[in-house]
């Protein structure tokens, strides 16, 4: 899981450029995603990107979001798309299109705290034994 806030930058494979995201919730994003110039892919650089910084001060304009969606929305996407979410996977969307699920999931929640979330969130727990499904041990 990647902590609420954390920006990442993705590099197209095709047109070279390059994207930033924020995550909006903790949780997992993808690694690789459709570029937001080109119908090429794009790479995560794992939160290890560090923008140039202007007399100490970095910047970095944010193009898309990794967000947590509303149960209208959960309702409506595909069985393996819930499944995603369920396992704390997050949705990515341009900047500030779509209803945010605000919720205080951190990065180090259980998987009780979790299972308890989503069920609250969409009415429906994640399978723990999924051999994917990875998080931090019970506190």
């Amino acid at each position: 899981m990647e902590a609420r806030g954390a920006v990442n930058c993705y590099v197209c494979e095709k047109c070279r450029c390059f994207t930033m995201t924020i995550n909006m919730s903790a949780g997992v994003t993808s690694f690789m995603c459709r570029c937001a110039h080109c119908d090429g892919m794009a790479q995560s650089s794992f939160y290890k990107f560090r923008p140039p910084t202007n007399g100490g001060v970095a910047s970095v304009t944010v193009q898309e979001m990794w967000y947590r969606p509303v149960k209208k929305w959960f309702d409506t996407a595909d069985a393996e798309t819930q499944r995603h979410i369920l396992r704390g996977g997050l949705i990515k969307a341009p900047l500030g299109t779509h209803e945010i699920l605000c919720d205080a999931l951190e990065v180090n929640s259980s998987t009780k705290e979790i299972a308890d979330f989503m069920e609250s969130a969409y009415g429906c727990r994640p399978d723990f034994k999924d051999p994917f499904f990875k998080v931090p041990a019970e506190k």
